[in-house]
């Protein structure tokens, strides 16, 4: 029977206490190993059928959408390959001639579907492209797939209209990607429900290690309409599709995924790697912690440590949610080019080290990969970072999953020592790999045990020539152990750079709260706060550091923790 898009509305400080004494010097509590996390679960298995339909009338059917592959090349789509995949757990309608909603229910593991009614009527079947479920033992889902070009509408899959004779009716939908050949000519209905069974293997994986896990509410936002350009404040102007790249954002509860769509230029609905590589950001921070600066990254760079772990986790996920390590991308004419990463590959010897993406991604694809590993106890390692007292970086990481499997300890440690990484702990203590800059070790410095002692520490750009602000060197993190009522302060004391100076601050308690200090001022940034004990991480950074004409420049501040 045929189908047809549409889109409906919807979707979318303490008080003063007496200074205490001064605590002792830090120690490695900080990078101790964490406590061990419990079981979590086994896996769930295939969403069952539903329940076969009763009533006089009953109409039955099979949702499914277009799926357009990557070509063999791995670098572009193969429209030739076009065949059908089933809607999964997406919810189903049952309409009557007016848009009441008659019957609801949820498409299974094949996209089947059913309603029973007592009487004929003129009715229709709408297909949502959301995954709800509440009240469940196995924990809830809301994921919604909106347009942001269409006052962010729900995108909907409808039937033709009809009337149920008595018995069984087979009523047919597919989501059609639109393709005419050599171009785009119709409505591309498959595009988010393509996004959407993306979403649902993602939730899938992470049952398979957490049956009960409850994920926060995700609002995945595609269109046509959106391109890699931005609006003319220079950043994203979203209702015009003006979304920059695809992307994952949060704000308090609300989390969200742009996805780009603008044909014969980057369209992302069918590179499904792309999209897990979103999910895995969106549940780093639903699930876990994600201290990552973001900002632009590639291979062959030295990153900033906590954005080496955040993007090689992302793509190492999506090849576990999607069964591949192969990460592709289309783009360019007819989304006839593009690239690819095999997140399976061991990256080259210059390219190795706690800040690179490629070790990242290795590292943490080869441990799902071993039969003695798999997933739960990276999932449950990845929990852990959560209340970690470090920054979330492949040390931190490395610590909690030595706790999750205290036997393949001396095996993760070589491991990480393959890639260059030295892994004592969550501090990285001991560690020799400096990248392009001796002054980046110890990975933490000390700051000592007084308060109200000035230390001066130092960032530079020597692994950052384009001014990203998020390579390797551009923080320097600082850890100390003072509790109570405290006020941090950072004021510029010189360095290379002459221009005008942003101090920026992110402390990670020893609970593994966060708070940040990121006021344009200059040249003097402060960070009030209380601190229960223990020991606390510290990321200090530039923002206006700048390094003239790729020649490495430095910027040093007097840090007071009082």
């Amino acid at each position: 029977m045929a189908a047809l898009l549409s889109a409906c509305g919807g979707g979318g400080g303490g008080g003063d206490s007496p200074a205490p004494a001064p605590p002792s010097p830090p120690t490695s509590s900080t990078c101790a190993a964490p406590a061990p996390n419990p079981a979590l679960g086994v896996n769930p298995g295939p969403v069952p059928s539903p329940p076969a339909p009763s009533g006089a009338f009953v109409i039955v059917g099979t949702a499914t959408y277009d799926f357009v592959p990557t070509n063999s090349t791995g670098r572009g789509l193969d429209y030739a390959g076009t065949t059908p995949r089933p809607i999964r757990g997406a919810t189903v309608q049952l309409l009557d001639g007016a848009n009441n909603v008659l019957a609801t229910t949820t498409t299974s593991e094949t996209g089947s579907y059913g309603f029973g009614l007592p009487s004929a009527q003129p009715v229709r079947v709408r297909v949502r492209a959301e995954i709800r479920r509440s009240g469940s033992p196995n924990g809830d889902r809301n994921f919604t797939v909106l347009d942001n070009t269409a006052s962010n509408a729900l995108y909907v899959l409808d039937s033709a209209p009809l009337t149920p004779a008595a018995g069984s009716n087979t009523v047919n939908l597919n989501a059609a990607s639109g393709w005419g050949g050599s171009s785009y000519t119709g409505t591309r209905s498959a595009g988010p429900f393509a996004i959407l069974d993306v979403a649902y293997a993602a939730q899938t994986k992470v049952a398979s290690a957490d049956p009960t896990v409850t994920l926060a509410p995700l609002q995945l936002y595609w269109s046509p309409n959106n391109q890699p350009a931005v609006g003319s404040s220079g950043g994203p102007d979203f209702p015009a599709g003006l979304i920059g790249t695809s992307f994952f954002t949060s704000s308090g509860s609300t989390r969200s995924l742009y996805l780009l769509g603008a044909a014969n230029t980057d369209t992302d609905e069918y590179d499904s790697h792309v999209v897990a590589h979103e999910l895995g950001h969106y549940l780093q921070s639903a699930l876990s912690r994600d201290d990552s600066p973001g900002g632009a990254h590639s291979t062959q760079d030295e990153l900033d440590l906590r954005l080496a772990f955040s993007e090689g986790w992302g793509n190492a996920w999506s090849g576990m949610a999607l069964g591949s390590p192969l990460y592709t991308d289309s783009q360019g004419s007819g989304q006839a080019a593009g690239f690819a990463i095999n997140v399976g590959t061991p990256p080259g010897a210059g390219d190795r080290g706690a800040y690179s993406e490629s070790s990242s991604q290795y590292l943490l694809w080869t441990l799902h990969q071993d039969p003695a590993v798999g997933f739960t106890p990276i999932y449950s390692s990845m929990r852990g970072l959560a209340a970690a007292p470090t920054f979330t970086t492949l040390y931190s990481f490395a610590a909690q999953l030595k706790t999750a499997l205290a036997s393949a300890a001396a095996s993760i440690t070589s491991l990480w020592a393959g890639q260059q990484i030295v892994a004592q702990d969550a501090c990285g203590s001991g560690e020799s790999n400096a990248g392009a800059n001796a002054s980046n070790l110890p990975v933490y410095k000390d700051y000592g045990a007084t308060a109200g002692v000035v230390q001066n520490y130092c960032v530079n750009t020597s692994s950052d020539p384009d001014n990203d602000g998020n390579k390797l060197g551009r923080h320097v993190y600082v850890r100390f152990a003072l509790s109570g009522a405290r006020t941090i302060t950072a004021t510029r004391s010189g360095g290379s750079f002459t221009g005008a100076s942003d101090p920026d601050l992110v402390l990670v308690r020893s609970d593994g709260s966060r708070s940040f200090a990121n006021a344009e001022t200059t040249p003097t940034q402060a960070l009030v706060t209380t601190l229960p004990a223990g020991t606390h991480v510290l990321g200090l950074e530039d923002f206006n550091l700048e390094a003239p004409a790729n020649t490495p420049a430095t910027s040093c501040f007097n840090l007071t923790v009082n």
